[in-house]
């Protein structure tokens, strides 16, 4: 299959006619390119490990050779079936590990995020703006607000669902030509009691982050698809009004869908692939992949999309080609 550059993806973009109807869906390689030291994963473990992973959870991501997360949290969702499959009882400890993994995660993302959106030049905001503006929705399977505070801070806007009811930020449902959708959930994005509201800059109560914290610290914590398998996440999502009307949203799209920073491997990701696949009026699916083996590094994704007979869809395109 030939590689595009992302200049070519969007030429044959305009060439197809499909220029109006273009969606892009990103994933943590998005956040990397602003703030790799930040978001990247090894980052995030040793952080992680500062604020108490047990000496029994550090053995297992050693074990495990990576900084994972989801590979981690799935190991200990199989090490839990299987002991149930045996009629085995385990030691309480291995699923308070696991849950603690979950969050602390949480943590240590909300605490080790930059303070507000002072950390990009504006060199480099006008070229992520420059790139989100060609889409009509976005989708991002991200917790952080690098994307958030980039659609704030732009000239286009897209509509998250939240209106303000008696002093808060509520979901109250979709609307306008343009959206924006956590698939997974954010950081700003909180349960507090039977309302979904998010967290925004108040001059009076503090800066985003700030506000983010202070939540967590009450026990409020950001609605957060932190799960290792893609069934689990997929039944959080099901599970939850905001997350099913995106995932629902991603399942409607028409057009062209652009994928940038996301592996898509069918372990952690299958509910995704399955969104895009449900996706009928969508005609192509451009699919950025890293490095010169892109056989070999998106092996099973590729794989899966041959047998559900997405792969027809799919144009491959250098994720580096894209100006961030």
């Amino acid at each position: 299959m030939t590689i595009l550059t992302y200049p070519q993806v969007l030429e044959e973009i305009e060439e197809n006619g499909l220029s109006a109807t273009t969606n892009l869906l990103v994933g943590n390689g998005f956040s990397r390119a602003f703030a790799d030291q930040i978001f990247d994963y090894k980052s995030l473990y040793q952080k992680a490990r500062e604020k108490g992973l047990t000496p029994e959870a550090i053995s297992v991501f050693e074990k495990l050779g990576q900084t994972n997360f989801e590979r981690v949290l799935k190991a200990y969702d199989e090490c839990l079936w299987i002991t149930e499959n045996y009629k085995q009882k385990l030691d309480e400890t291995i699923q308070a590990d696991r849950d603690a993994i979950r969050k602390i995660l949480v943590g240590v993302i909300s605490e080790n995020h930059p303070e507000n959106q002072s950390f990009m030049d504006d060199s480099t905001k006008k070229n992520a703006h420059a790139f989100i503006e060609k889409f009509t929705n976005l989708f991002t399977t991200n917790y952080d607000l690098i994307l958030y505070w980039l659609v704030m801070s732009g000239k286009e806007k897209w509509d998250d669902g939240f209106r303000r009811i008696e002093g808060d930020l509520c979901f109250n449902g979709f609307q306008g030509p343009s959206r924006i959708y956590f698939l997974h959930g954010a950081l700003h994005i909180v349960r507090l009691g039977k309302s979904l509201i998010k967290l925004s800059w108040d001059g009076k109560k503090g800066k985003l982050k700030q506000l983010i914290k202070a939540s967590i610290e009450k026990g409020h914590y950001p609605i957060f698809v932190a799960e290792g398998d893609s069934s689990k996440k997929k039944y959080q999502i099901d599970n939850n009004r905001y997350l099913r009307k995106c995932i629902q949203a991603l399942q409607n799209v028409e057009g062209a869908l652009v994928i940038f920073g996301l592996s898509l491997d069918p372990a952690f990701d299958k509910h995704i692939i399955d969104a895009i696949h449900a996706a009928k009026g969508l005609q192509r699916i451009y699919f950025g992949v890293y490095g010169d083996d892109h056989e070999m590094n998106n092996a099973e994704f590729l794989k899966y999309a041959r047998s559900i007979g997405l792969y027809e869809k799919l144009v491959l395109f250098q994720s580096k080609s894209v100006a961030l």
